[in-house]
């Protein structure tokens, strides 16, 4: 009877883990808790990594980068004639800007003169050749001297940058915007020439600085920025063209 009792009490106990086997169960254990967290470590440098990557990319790039970029803008004019009849010439005006930098910007005043000229056909004296040291520039015109200039259109417009009240124009990187287009008729017996000019200001497109539209004693309309001295000072550009009535 006691030998039967104590066959089945050792049956029924658990088996113990022989004591060669518990340091290889412990390393298996240490080396899955490891690659755990280096797998855990790893995930989190890339979750950063991908943090800064996009940081850097979509606001640094796109916002912060472009806004310490130097303003830069072309502007052209043309004067063209498409049409005739007697002595009256149809001059086309156009003037566009364009945006050749990375930072977008505001444009706060735009002013266009174009004026009739007069030319004289008398020769003027004879040009001086004389041993004398000359300036830095020389302009001198044997014939068809410039002897009038009237001005005969002018615009002017204030955009809402500049603390106009109505029109807004915002220009991206590689954006273009035609700022005027119209048909002027100048009769060739009073001209024979005419010239144009556009003057622009502009800045950042997050700026607005006062700007005002002004008459000149010509009769011209002109642009005057308030004095500055900070960095972002608006900027201010100029383009010309000149058109023969004959």
């Amino acid at each position: 009877m006691d030998v039967s009792r104590q066959q089945e009490s050792s049956v029924g106990a658990a088996v113990p883990t022989p004591a060669s086997k518990r340091p290889l169960l412990v390393r298996l254990a240490s080396l899955k808790w490891a690659a755990e967290t280096v797998s855990a470590g790893v995930q989190v440098v890339a979750i950063i990594a991908a943090g800064v990557w996009a940081f850097y990319s979509f606001i640094y790039e796109d916002r912060i980068k472009p806004a310490n970029e130097p303003l830069a803008m072309v502007a052209t004019t043309e004067l063209e004639k498409v049409g005739r009849r007697g002595d009256m010439v149809a001059v086309q005006v156009r003037g566009s800007i364009r945006n050749v930098g990375k930072a977008p910007l505001r444009l706060l005043l735009s002013t266009v003169n174009v004026y009739g000229v007069q030319v004289d056909t008398k020769p003027s004296k004879l040009l001086s050749t004389s041993n004398e040291i000359l300036p830095d520039t020389v302009n001198r015109i044997r014939y068809l001297r410039k002897t009038q200039e009237e001005v005969i259109f002018t615009f002017g417009r204030r955009y809402k940058g500049g603390g106009g009240s109505q029109y807004d124009t915002y220009l991206n990187p590689e954006e273009e915007v035609r700022i005027l287009s119209t048909v002027l008729y100048v009769n060739r017996r009073q001209f024979d020439q005419v010239n144009s000019k556009f003057v622009y200001f502009f800045g950042r497109a997050e700026i607005t600085w006062p700007v005002e539209l002004v008459y000149a004693s010509d009769g011209s309309v002109g642009g005057k920025a308030r004095r500055c001295s900070e960095a972002n000072c608006p900027v201010d550009t100029d383009t010309s063209a000149i058109l023969s009535l004959w």
